[in-house]
């Protein structure tokens, strides 16, 4: 090491020379010189080398990286990172704390990964060690902390009261199915960070790492993201782990707290697994989980099973709809919706359509109902002459006996418009006439 070091202070100090010669001799030094300056940073990283592979066996093995900047070129002098000290490291740098400084923490956990990312496989049997630990960090924003109120209890807004419709559309806003992006720019966790930086590095034992996590993790985020992972690698190689995981987790969730945010969508990562893959094995549990105890839509295990299931989930969805312990218009509004493009094709679809029109209470579901036989709101427009005819049939049944002016004005206007359509005419776009 004391022979690198001198040469290290050899050649800076022949860079030092060069800058006080005059233009002519410095050209003049270079010509001559260039040859012999790049076979020294030749012998430099060399000997690095060869003094990195001596130190192999003494742990912890913490050497920062030093750049001797000459009129040449950049000389490393010496670099290497023990992957531990990484791990301590990004344990350390959790988010919170007085006087916390998020954004510039963000930036160094993202360096850390990085590190880990460019140490390469020799990284791989450290993070398999700490993914198989089941020990999480949360990488998440601490939440904002709320200023103490300055009004007095008088001048306080009361408290809201419960909104029966407000609530459903939350758990409607709540109901999304689909698996997690791996192109975050800052991971939301050590494990999930960890889990990409091992399928960046790639290889077998990475593959076998994030495998590993996929059969034993309870955390639907992390067998979700595994699955995002596993899949790019090794393309279809665990479906059936990934779905034996998902139905077992959705049978059986496990109790825990929260790590982070997202752990509390874990039904939706699930359900997601099981979309990804097409699997229809989870539909009778799915289907008895539609209504609650309370008489409330599980509508993510309603969007689940309408997705994959699409026409042949019509039956289950109608007689949601007329269990008369779904009572909520934006519950019962929101089952239609999954059924209003099979109108005109299934009969149990056209008896929703019934049902609604004849129950005037609803008015924002009867109006979506009738615009969108035609292809209103966010609907596909029919094609089909046969379902255009039996969606005229519909509205003539309803005018028949409608009396409400505003409602015949709409469906004569649904008529005029499917009319259109039977002829192959173009009509005014969608949701622009109402």
């Amino acid at each position: 090491m004391k022979t690198l070091v001198n040469t290290i202070i050899a050649v800076v100090a022949s860079a030092m020379l060069v800058n006080t010669m005059t233009k002519r001799q410095l050209q003049t030094v270079h010509e001559l010189e260039t040859n012999t300056l790049v076979a020294q940073v030749t012998d430099l990283e060399k000997a690095l080398q060869e003094e990195k592979n001596a130190r192999k066996d003494l742990q912890p093995e913490v050497i920062t990286e030093t750049i001797i900047r000459t009129n040449e070129v950049m000389v490393p002098v010496a670099t290497g990172t023990d992957p531990n000290y990484v791990i301590e490291r990004l344990v350390a740098l959790k988010p919170g704390g007085s006087g916390f400084d998020y954004d510039r923490t963000r930036r160094r956990i993202v360096h850390q990964f990085e590190t880990l990312y460019d140490l390469g496989t020799n990284a791989i049997p450290v993070i398999h060690g700490v993914l198989a630990m089941n020990a999480d960090v949360s990488y998440d924003r601490p939440p904002r902390p709320q200023p103490a109120s300055t009004q007095s209890t008088s001048q306080q807004r009361p408290e809201r009261k419960p909104d029966p419709n407000r609530e459903a559309s939350e758990r409607i806003r709540n109901a999304w199915v689909r698996l997690p992006s791996r192109d975050f720019s800052n991971p939301p966790s050590l494990r999930l960070g960890l889990m990409e930086t091992a399928a960046q590095i790639g290889g077998p034992e990475a593959e076998a790492a994030i495998a590993e996590v996929l059969g034993t993790s309870g955390r639907g985020i992390e067998v979700a993201y595994a699955v995002r992972l596993l899949e790019d690698m090794n393309p279809g190689a665990y479906r059936e782990l990934a779905i034996e995981v998902a139905t077992d987790l959705l049978s059986n969730p496990v109790a825990g707290d929260d790590i982070m945010r997202s752990d509390q969508y874990n039904r939706n990562y699930l359900f997601a697994v099981l979309q990804k893959y097409g699997d229809q094995s989870y539909i009778a549990s799915a289907q008895q989980q539609i209504i609650t105890e309370d008489g409330k839509i599980d509508h993510l295990a309603l969007n689940w099973m309408s997705s994959t299931l699409k026409e042949a989930a019509v039956p289950a969805l109608y007689q949601a709809f007329m269990d008369p312990r779904v009572t909520n218009r934006v519950d019962r509004g929101k089952i239609y919706g999954h059924v209003s493009q099979q109108v005109g094709k299934h009969p149990q679809a056209d008896m929703m359509f019934k049902e609604i029109i004849n129950n005037m209470e609803d008015t924002r579901t009867l109006y979506y109902a009738i615009s969108a036989l035609d292809g209103g709101g966010d609907v596909k427009r029919p094609e089909d002459p046969t379902v255009i005819r039996n969606r005229m049939n519909l509205m003539e049944s309803a005018l028949a006996n409608m009396e409400n002016e505003k409602l015949k004005s709409i469906i004569n206007s649904t008529y005029e418009n499917l009319t259109s359509l039977s002829k192959g005419e173009k009509i005014p776009q969608s949701g622009r006439r109402r």
